[in-house]
């Protein structure tokens, strides 16, 4: 090979090695750029998608499953249920909503018949966004922060009635529900309406049995949410005074509110446990019941008489109080309807005449059979619905550490409970 070619063979050995060095850095540069891809898209769906408060509004755009054209809060207002808060993704649907033309945001308390409509009058798109509207969207935060913690008008929470309430607002205010969700903050544990988890036994029952009472007594509204979105935050926490749930109670109360609100017509609903690392209480006047009502009771099953006021004398079975066993027999008539109920099991207890009194008497049986020939006569319940039974010594211990039966308690064991079965 003559000196001229090993030249050229050289100046392209060089050349080749230059090209190689280029497509390296060319590569590695387009390696920095899809990382920073990613970034920007988890910072999008993160605190980019809630407010806004990294990068400014250039650095966050829409995330469109957040978007809805109408968000409607129903809100938990009331002591016994923690303060309610905006999560991180309720959040994302204020921010990205926020950016549509003219969002509407309205606030149902479920302790009042009142209704906030927030006007934020933002008319932007896009291209156009600016640290004026990232301003505005934190206003609309600040003011629905204060109106969801505000002190409530009346006791007691509908959650159920309430978001029905959304709704049938959400049919008003627009054409379609496509592009409305309803966001609820709160416990859901009712007081008062169809699904009250103050009165009865409604966590003992399956959400389907749930849904079937109601069917029954067609108490379920089926146009009102049809094809509507539902995020849940803080379904099932409690603060006190209200106890706070057993994880399965409260897996029963979302899991029931779930079935309900399906039978109701709903398209999705999500329950968004971000609620629970803020558990702080909230601070109001206006309570959430937590001993049983009688009112628009569809689940009671159990009651009892004696236990409040006196139901019978010491070694007695004669009925000493006939208007609160007619107040209970109507109830209890009510309660037949509601439940389904097959039969009644009417329980009789006595106490003990002295500690250690164990003896097998029939004092018990004549009150529950007292109490049963009672409801006959003064219901449309027919006798062969109604059962007396035999439960020996009542379930209260009254008996002191000195061996004395501590009357004020022997009382509470003279008493006769009436239950439904199904």
């Amino acid at each position: 090979m003559g000196r001229g070619s090993r030249s050229r063979a050289k100046r392209n050995k060089r050349m080749l090695k230059k090209i190689a060095v280029i497509a390296g850095i060319v590569a590695a540069i387009g390696t920095v750029f899809c990382l920073l891809a990613l970034v920007v898209v988890s910072d999008n769906n993160g605190t980019c998608s809630a407010v806004g408060l990294k990068g400014g509004i250039a650095g966050c755009k829409q995330d469109k499953r957040y978007v809805f054209d109408n968000i409607y809060f129903v809100v938990g207002n009331t002591s016994n249920t923690p303060a309610p808060y905006l999560s991180d993704t309720v959040l994302k649907y204020v921010r990205n909503s926020s950016l549509r033309k003219n969002p509407r945001i309205k606030l149902f308390s479920v302790a009042n018949r009142e209704t906030i409509s927030f006007k934020n009058n933002i008319d932007i798109n896009e291209e156009e966004e600016t640290e004026d509207t990232l301003s505005r969207i934190k206003g609309i935060k600040n003011d629905l922060e204060t109106s969801i913690t505000a002190e409530p008008k009346t006791d007691g929470a509908q959650y159920y009635e309430t978001i029905v309430r959304a709704g049938k607002a959400i049919l008003s205010d627009s054409e379609s529900n496509e592009k409305s969700i309803i966001i609820v903050i709160g416990s859901g544990l009712s007081d008062g309406g169809i699904l009250n988890f103050s009165s009865g036994e409604l966590l003992s029952l399956e959400p389907e049995e749930v849904v079937s009472l109601l069917e029954n007594k067609n108490a379920i509204d089926e146009e009102s949410l049809k094809g509507v979105q539902i995020l849940w935050t803080g379904v099932g926490l409690t603060s006190e005074p209200q106890a706070e749930l057993s994880a399965p109670d409260k897996a029963r109360v979302e899991n029931i509110y779930d079935s309900v609100l399906r039978a109701s017509g709903v398209k999705k609903l999500d329950f968004d446990d971000g609620a629970d690392e803020n558990l702080q209480s909230i601070s109001t006047s206006k309570v959430v019941k937590t001993t049983p009502t009688a009112d628009e009771c569809y689940f009671c099953t159990t009651r009892e008489f004696g236990s409040e006021e006196l139901g019978f004398a010491a070694d007695s079975y004669e009925i000493s109080n006939e208007s609160k066993l007619l107040e209970i027999s109507q109830r209890l008539e009510a309660d037949m309807k509601n439940t389904n109920g097959r039969v009644v099991a009417v329980t009789g207890y006595r106490a003990r005449a002295y500690c250690g009194d164990d003896r097998q008497l029939p004092l018990q049986m004549n009150r529950a059979k007292e109490v049963r020939n009672f409801i006959i006569n003064h219901t449309n319940i027919g006798a062969e619905r109604v059962e007396a039974v035999d439960g020996g010594i009542g379930p209260n211990d009254e008996c002191e550490s000195s061996g004395v039966v501590d009357e004020s308690i022997a009382v509470k064991n003279r008493i006769v409970k009436i239950k439904i079965e199904r």
